[in-house]
């Protein structure tokens, strides 16, 4: 696929989401843009994580979507999974083969997960609170167009 409809692509991923969020709560907001990311990029499940006070090693999700609605939260390890490269402040795209890539991570072989997208949330002193995590039970077309999409969603500190 070429920049321009790159460009216009993420514009329209961008305006489509943004609709979803007008005139909602904080919690629909959130909740009503991660379901958007879901339908919106085609994906399985769409999480935003925060690290657990006191472990530097764990992530308890605040909401988690599928196709179908939100789901129950959970709580993770980060060690052998893509998202410890997230919270070191990397933007993370694996297109196809995740699971492989990472076998250690029980998650997602037992979600059927295929292709990872994930960005770290940060505060205002740029250290790294979250993470924000897209996940696909097939590969990911267009890896370039993600990460510049999740570049630009890159979020700043979160609502209290």
């Amino acid at each position: 696929m070429d920049s321009k409809k790159d460009s216009h692509h993420i514009i329209d991923t961008i305006n489509q989401l943004s609709l979803s969020i007008s005139g909602n709560t904080s919690r629909e907001v959130l909740d009503s843009f991660m379901l958007n990311m879901v339908k919106t990029l085609d994906s399985d499940y769409a999480f935003i994580g925060r690290l657990v006070p006191g472990f530097e090693d764990k992530i308890k999700t605040i909401t988690v979507c599928t196709p179908s609605g939100i789901i129950d939260n959970f709580e993770y390890t980060l060690s052998n999974t893509p998202c410890k490269n997230v919270i070191s402040k990397n933007i993370c795209c694996f297109a196809e083969g995740v699971a492989k890539k990472f076998p250690k991570d029980k998650l997602l072989s037992e979600m059927g997960i295929e292709a990872y997208v994930g960005t770290p949330l940060l505060n205002n002193q740029e250290e790294v609170y979250g993470i924000m995590v897209v996940l696909k039970k097939t590969l990911f077309p267009l890896k370039a167009w993600l990460v510049h999409y999740f570049r630009f969603l890159h979020p700043g500190p979160p609502a209290n």
